[in-house]
């Protein structure tokens, strides 16, 4: 089928799709009532949905794999309780709608929460979601839960998200099945206020979606329209990959240096250090707002093995480490321990996710005395 017998085919059905104006889909959220609006979807007017759409929002961050600091785009943001659960993770976010009195709301609804780390820098952009008013390469994800079958052209809006996702970028949605249109409640809506109401087809979406440049389509674990394009490769293999993807793939060979094994109290000591990546992914030296990078640290323990302290002697890699890689490193231990016998033991650490060693990684012991 060539390109317009396809958009045709897309659009059966919804004879709005041909509209000259998005006036009637921006008011479609407007007329429920504010305080729907900044509890949606926990409200008592939608108590039968509240757990589906909780279920869907969890898959779909599940395929987004948001890292803290990422900057996503919830496009066709609505309510904008996709962006607030996205705040709730440290995700910077930019959400996009139709409706200017719908972004005031929603501006509404992050200020009334103090714990949302980014919402002083939240953006808010009215706009359509077929020609998007960013730059390429800008976002790191994008977030489109039951949207895409509110547009006019599915073909279109792929181009668009494909050009403002970065490399390794991937764009997650969640829509309703190839039936939608039929049933009861959209074809209420397309006769009484003129929004556009379509089925998803997943083989139409992977044949628009590759005709864009997304290298491939991912299905979510259910037979609802969820699914996952990706541009380009996997994301790199470094710590800043959720931690789930970081297990079993964390390993270091340190090495200690000759070092004393007495010094007196209130003395520092030093350590010269060599580590190794024996792993399969590079060690940033440079973390993001919420972690990411990976120190060397030392973890003080008592003989028998309880820990006293992990915060000591943190040390900054000089570089990127790559997997068959390594650095040399001068470790300060400061002046601070009590008299007493203790154990040494050098880990690597990812700051804010992981030390090495629970990963199955080998830490190297030393046994320092602190004479009075």
């Amino acid at each position: 089928m060539s390109s317009e017998e396809l958009l045709a085919w897309e659009n059966r059905g919804a004879p709005s799709a041909a509209r000259r104006s998005d006036a009637a889909e921006a008011r479609a959220d407007e007329k429920h009532p504010e305080t729907h609006t900044l509890n949606f979807p926990l409200h008592w007017t939608t108590w039968l949905e509240s757990w589906n759409y909780l279920f869907d929002v969890s898959l779909a961050f599940e395929l987004l794999a948001p890292r803290p600091d990422d900057l996503v785009l919830d496009l066709a943001a609505g309510t904008f309780w996709a962006t607030e659960f996205l705040q709730r993770l440290g995700v910077r976010t930019v959400s996009l709608d139709l409706s200017p009195e719908m972004m005031r709301r929603g501006r509404k609804r992050l200020s009334s929460d103090s714990r949302l780390v980014f919402r002083e820098e939240a953006g808010f952009v009215v706009g359509r979601g077929q020609d998007l008013p960013f730059s390429g390469e800008s976002f790191d994800g994008v977030l489109c839960l039951n949207a895409l079958h509110h547009l006019p052209s599915y073909a279109s809006a792929l181009r668009e998200i494909f050009r403002i996702l970065k490399p390794g970028g991937r764009a997650v949605f969640s829509e309703p099945g190839t039936d939608h249109p039929t049933r009861p409640l959209p074809r209420t809506r397309m006769s009484e206020e003129g929004v556009i109401e379509k089925g998803v087809s997943l083989p139409l979406i992977r044949r628009l979606a590759v005709e864009a440049g997304f290298s491939r389509m991912r299905l979510g674990p259910s037979e609802f329209a969820r699914f996952v394009l990706d541009k380009g490769p996997e994301r790199p293999a470094d710590t800043f990959l959720p931690p789930d993807k970081l297990i079993g793939r964390l390993r270091a060979e340190i090495t200690v240096g000759p070092s004393p094994e007495r010094v007196r109290e209130r003395e520092p000591i030093t350590f010269e250090l060599g580590v190794f990546n024996k792993g399969t992914v590079t060690w940033r030296a440079r973390g993001r707002r919420f972690g990411g990078q990976v120190t060397c640290g030392v973890k003080v323990c008592r003989l028998a093995g309880e820990g006293l302290r992990e915060d000591l002697g943190r040390t900054p890699l000089p570089g990127d480490v790559e997997p068959g890689r390594s650095a040399r490193l001068t470790v300060s231990v400061p002046g601070i321990l009590p008299p007493g016998a203790y154990e040494l033991r050098f880990d690597m650490v990812v700051e804010g996710v992981t030390w090495f060693e629970p990963q199955g990684s080998l830490s190297p012991r030393r046994r320092l005395e602190i004479l009075p």
